[in-house]
């Protein structure tokens, strides 16, 4: 069984993929397999400096904030960059869930849905919190003002959207006690399937 956690961005992806951490799920998260991707000397580095140059560098580094800055205002740089990230993020998640060789893994990609990533799951767990929620953590989170937090809000897929292909929906709204509530029942059910 392979479950994916998607859900738009500061939704609380993060905090239901350290609850199933925590009750012993396989975790798998496409940021992380991004950031190794983007290294300095990685083929996906080279290719996002021969698109944006150093207008995207820090110090020899990627500086995400940057590249943000661009993407999320330019759709045509947006679809390249997604075009390049997205088959090389997608290859190697596959490779380390095959790895994992348990019965469950969990995959947790903000843009499994956008992405065309639902093929690797069985079932699409959707985190979701109502847009004032999103935007104040944006903003608390990656210190950016409430128009480019709403412009990356707006940049995705929504939420009513996602709902249509999602197996199961987390309402992320609440204290964190009542998202894990919700998802060690959602858990439990997987383990008893």
């Amino acid at each position: 069984m392979r479950i994916g956690i998607t859900g738009g961005i500061a939704s609380g992806k993060s905090l239901v993929a350290v609850i199933l951490k925590n009750l012993g799920a396989n975790v798998v998260d496409a940021d992380e397999v991004y950031h190794r991707l983007i290294e300095p000397g990685m083929p996906l580095f080279e290719r996002l400096v021969a698109r944006w140059g150093n207008a995207i560098l820090d110090g020899g580094h990627l500086d995400r904030k940057k590249l943000g800055a661009i993407v999320f205002r330019e759709p045509d740089e947006r679809r390249y960059l997604e075009e390049i990230t997205h088959p090389a993020i997608i290859d190697e998640i596959e490779a380390l869930l095959q790895q994992e060789g348990t019965a469950t893994a969990v995959l947790v990609a903000p843009l499994l849905l956008e992405a065309g990533q639902k093929h690797l799951v069985d079932q699409v767990w959707l985190v979701v919190a109502d847009p004032e929620v999103r935007l104040s953590r944006l903003m608390m989170r990656e210190t950016v003002t409430r128009e480019d937090a709403m412009q990356r809000i707006g940049s995705q897929m929504s939420d009513e959207e996602k709902m249509k292909q999602a197996s199961e929906i987390i309402d992320n709204n609440g204290t964190p006690e009542e998202t894990t509530e919700q998802v060690k029942k959602l858990w439990d059910r997987v383990k008893e399937s």
